[in-house]
Formats: C-alpha cells, structure tokens, sequence
C-alpha cells in the first residue's frame, strides 16, 4: 500500500490536460493594462463560443512552425489607439484595424474583439467553403410494383338519341321526327366494324282529297352494320343495312259513311346506307352528324276510289334521305384514355 500511493501522485500530476486541436484553436497576444486585456479576453471568448473556437491567450505569437493555429489575433494598446490585427493559420495578415481611444475604455475593448471576431469569423466561412460537402447516404429507392390495369373490354357499347330530318314525298320534302340507337362495336383497329340498332319515329304527314283525308306516320326499325376510323377528335363512319317502316294511314271523311272509310298499317322493308362524322368531346361522349338514304323497292300509293274512279292521295318517295343529329355516350368502353 506504501508503493501504490506516491505512483498515484505521480501518475496524476504527471497527466497533462486536454491541448485543444490546432483547427480550433485561436491565439491571442494583448498588450495593454490588465483590465483592458482581460475585457478583450472575457468578450472575444463569448464572440468565438458559437464558432466552436478556442481561444489562448499567449505573451507573444510564436512563428507558425513552433504553435500552429487557426487564426491568430495581436491587439496593442497604446496612449493614441488601440490596434487590432488578424492573421491566418499561416501567418498572412488578413485584417487590420485602429480605434481611437477618446472614448471609454471598456466600449474600445469591446469593439477591439468584435473587430477580431468579425476576422476570424470571415476565416471560419472561407474554411467551410472550402471543405466538400458530405456525401449523402445512398439509400435504395423503394420500388413500387405497379398496380396491374383492369383489363379493357374489347367492345365498345354505347346509346344515342338523335333528331332527324326525312324526306317522304314532293309535297313533303322534310318531315321532323326523332330516335334511339344502341351501337355494339370492336373497340380496336384502325377500321373498327361495328352494328347499330335504330328506332325512329316520323311525324304524321297528311294529304285530303275532295271526299277523304289520309295521314300517314311510319315507326322505322332499322340495323345498320357500319365500318369506323378515328382521326383525332373525330370518327369517320360509314355502313350500309337494312330495315322496315311500319306505315300507319288513318283515314277520316265527313261526307263518307264510316264503313266505307278504312284505315290500314304497312310494313315497308327498304334498304339504307348511311354516312356520318362523329365530334367526341370527351373519351366516353361524342355529337354526331349522319346522312342516311333509304331505298322503298315496293311503290306504294294510297289511293281514293270514288264511283269507280281512283284518285292518289299520298305516294311516298322510293328514295328518302334523311339527316340525323344526336349524342351519344358510351355505356361500356374499351378504349384507351
């Protein structure tokens, strides 16, 4: 126990403290007063605290060989001024100021050190210029598996209503009505063949003669498979089918006995061909414009036999155009956005 304690003694007195690291070190010479040093020492050691400097205080700035620093700062007071000057951890002379001192001595000391902090502040930012910036960390990116797309339907579906415009003889040139139409399509290729159902109503057309007056109106059925080609915005389309007029005359007289005056309904097959652009506004709508002719093989002729005599009343045209105006919406859609 005799041996171990003096070892300890020596051990501990031996230990010398914590030398600060050159980068972070500062060195002061100050000549002047003992009050007016340590001023300058007490607020240039809180001016540098935020720099993560060290600042020591040393009877004379030694060459740059024997004590190495970061920077180096002399401040020297004399009757006239006090002058402040800041090197770099080389030795170079960066800045150097004088203060008069007509003033008070502690604010001269005060603005001595924020002199020399404003110096070795400056030095603080061309080292961190200097210095490359860290490289980040590379961290994977994470990868999202894409979620797989419904699958589209390879036909399109859709309904449309439209206003027409018929033909029907020379005494009525354009006869208003109205329809529906339910397309079914390949909703794929360049020329996409498709088939249309349309169901159209014809206002009533009316012809008299000297004893009877007859008007006709005609719901039309008709299918229409039709070929399509989009360009841009616009669908060219185009078709050729077929359908039936169902003709329903009803006759009406004042002068006739009723028994003598019958009303009948036809069924008139024709043929059509069609020819239309259509405008889509938006992927699943669209307005259209189509042309239509229809062709009556059968010539049908109402006619009035009065005395054995028979007078036509109404001959409807073998060939009617007509023009139809609508819009149209996709019920199901196979096309891409």
């Amino acid at each position: 126990m005799r041996l171990r304690l003096p070892l300890l003694l020596v051990l501990l007195v031996g230990l010398p403290g914590a030398a600060a690291e050159p980068s972070k070190l500062v060195q002061l010479e100050a000549v002047g007063t003992a009050s007016d040093v340590d001023a300058l020492q007490l607020s240039l050691e809180d001016w540098l605290r935020p720099l993560q400097l060290e600042l020591r205080r040393v009877p004379s700035l030694r060459p740059v060989d024997e004590a190495p620093s970061f920077a180096r700062v002399r401040v020297v007071w004399t009757d006239e001024a006090c002058v402040v000057e800041v090197f770099r951890g080389t030795g170079e002379l960066m800045r150097k100021k004088s203060l008069p001192r007509g003033g008070p001595a502690l604010l001269v000391s005060e603005s001595a050190a924020l002199i020399a902090h404003a110096g070795v502040q400056e030095l603080s930012i061309e080292e961190a210029k200097r210095q490359p910036l860290p490289t980040p960390p590379v961290v994977a990116a994470e990868v999202k598996q894409p979620e797989p797309e419904a699958p589209s339907s390879p036909v399109d579906v859709s309904l449309a209503a439209y206003v027409q415009g018929r033909s029907y003889d020379r005494k009525a040139p354009f006869v208003f009505g109205g329809g529906a139409e339910l397309r079914v399509g390949a909703a794929r290729g360049t020329w996409r063949p498709s088939a249309s159902l349309l169901v159209s109503y014809q206002g009533p057309v009316s012809r008299s003669s000297e004893l009877v007056r007859v008007q006709v109106q005609a719901v039309s059925f008709r299918l229409l498979p039709s070929l399509k080609r989009e360009l841009g915005p616009f669908e060219l389309q185009a078709g050729a089918g077929g359908g039936l007029d169902v003709l329903i005359a009803a006759s009406d007289s004042t002068r006739v006995p009723e028994q003598f005056v019958q009303s009948r309904t036809d069924a008139a097959p024709f043929l059509s061909a069609a020819l239309g652009v259509m405008w889509r506004p938006s992927p699943s709508s669209g307005v259209f414009l189509r042309g239509l002719v229809d062709f009556d093989p059968a010539r049908r002729r109402y006619l009035t036999t009065v005395a054995g005599q028979s007078q036509t009343v109404l001959e409807p045209w073998g060939v009617r155009p007509s023009v139809q105006l609508g819009f149209s919406f996709d019920l199901v859609s196979g096309r891409t956005p």
